[in-house]
């Protein structure tokens, strides 16, 4: 990868600078991008954004075409140029917003949440400004602000963790918009039954049962037209028509509930892609048949040949349903995981409380990497990887609000009165409350790998 100095690239123009971030209009040799010029003492924050962007791919979110580190430290990026109409500006154009745009835009930025969710990454809680609807319309999450690349949490955990929620709440204020929007059209019957995020994201195909998709190109009434043609894509190929998002979710769905191996789903997953895509070009020839047979016909091939799949493959616990029953359990934190008997030995003979796996006094387990958190930040520690999870937001001592966070756990650790609930433990993750009388309730969620028990968020 050729590093991005300024021989690798042309300036075509400046555009105006996000803080200390200098940007600018590039052509790298393939096109038009952005420049993102990155000073040290900012670099934490872009990187993560950077691993969000490179690990979770979408034609819904900027993507990096290359990077590199000066020598003084600063961080050059060379990402995908997103540019369109903000979707704020849309919402608020006369006439705009319909029942069916409002699902067009809605449904992809659900399955790309859930998406980055199921992969451990958190979006940062996108503001509705800084989203776009691009000339060929897309819609796109063009900033990434505060987002940052963790350990996948389960489902039913991610209610609990701050971080998780903001990215839920930041869309469903997306959806409220759309909402007013939609009121102000005249379509108020319609717009109060629009499923909330938090239902969507349970099921994404039930905003596609709301209402049927229109597409959003030509966005604004009297929109610059040339403005639109001078619009470039971040990857310029067109995104797939919503049948094909409806059974991919499908496709997901019934994978993740029969335990199929990663590299087996994306197998089926290419092949239900390429029969989808024969499936719309077979409808372009002969234009009778209906969509809806379509869609339920690419479903229905998925399903079955997941099953069969679940049929051949053989189970990784030696039983031909033992694995699936275990992948499909209510509790899993009744299950001892193989990880656990790895750290038994270890733990009964260590003084660490922290490389116990099952604890039986979590105080003590908190105590300890409280006191770890206070040292490091005493010290001036950059990092506090003895206390912290590497996936945290504040693994970094100097990350912002970790002060707050501490002045509220230090009192309650020290309390001969306080009181730990475990609120939920699923395998190597549990979230844990603290509460003591003329103190403030904190809860911290912590995650347990080979180095013992860390925590990976704390909030009050």
């Amino acid at each position: 990868m050729q590093a991005p100095g300024a021989e690798s690239y042309r300036v075509v123009r400046h555009r105006s600078a996000e803080g200390e971030v200098h940007r600018a209009v590039v052509d790298d040799g393939t096109g038009a991008a952005e420049l993102l010029v990155v000073p040290e003492a900012s670099r934490g924050a872009w990187e993560h954004q950077v691993r969000v962007m490179g690990e979770c791919p979408s034609p819904h979110l900027p993507s990096v075409r290359d990077l590199a580190i000066d020598p003084d430290g600063t961080l050059r990026i060379i990402r995908t140029l997103v540019t369109g109409e903000r979707l704020d500006g849309l919402l608020a154009t006369p006439g705009w917003c319909t029942p069916g745009r409002t699902v067009t835009l809605l449904h992809p930025m659900v399955v790309t949440l859930r998406t980055a969710h199921d992969l451990g990454a958190v979006l940062g809680g996108p503001d509705i400004g800084r989203i776009v609807v691009t000339a060929d319309g897309r819609p796109i999450i063009a900033e990434l602000a505060g987002a940052f690349r963790a350990a996948p949490l389960p489902t039913h955990l991610r209610a609990k963790d701050p971080a998780h929620l903001a990215d839920v709440q930041a869309l469903e204020r997306v959806r409220l918009a759309a909402v007013r929007a939609l009121d102000a059209a005249g379509f108020s019957d319609t717009a109060a039954s629009l499923p909330e995020i938090v239902d969507a994201l349970d099921d994404p195909d039930v905003l596609l049962r709301w209402s049927a998709a229109e597409p959003l190109v030509g966005a604004a009434p009297g929109a610059d037209s040339a403005a639109h043609r001078r619009a470039v894509t971040d990857d310029g190929q067109q995104e797939p028509h919503h049948e094909r998002i409806g059974v991919t979710a499908t496709l997901a769905r019934v994978t993740q509930q029969v335990g199929l191996p990663q590299t087996v789903t994306t197998l089926v997953e290419r092949a239900v892609s390429d029969m989808t895509e024969r499936c719309q070009r077979i409808r372009a020839a002969a234009t009778r048949l209906p969509r809806r047979s379509l869609i339920m016909a690419a479903a229905g091939v998925a399903v079955v040949a997941a099953v069969v799949i679940v049929a051949v493959v053989p189970s990784p616990s030696g039983g031909g349903s033992s694995g699936v029953a275990e992948a499909t359990t209510d509790h899993p934190e009744t299950r001892i995981s193989p990880a656990d008997d790895a750290f038994d030995g270890r733990a009964e003979d260590a003084d660490d409380p922290t490389l116990m796996a099952h604890p039986d006094d979590w105080l003590i387990v908190v105590s300890e990497l409280v006191r770890r958190w206070q040292s490091c930040v005493h010290e001036l520690r950059l990092l506090c990887d003895n206390a912290l999870h590497a996936s945290s937001s504040a693994a970094e001592s100097r990350a912002a609000g970790r002060d707050s966070v501490l002045a509220a756990l230090a009192p309650l650790v020290d309390s001969d009165r306080v009181d730990v609930i475990v609120l939920e433990r699923s395998g190597d993750a549990v979230v844990v409350s603290l509460t003591a009388p003329e103190t403030t309730p904190a809860s911290l969620l912590m995650i347990r790998s080979e180095a013992g028990w860390r925590i990976r968020d704390a909030w009050t």
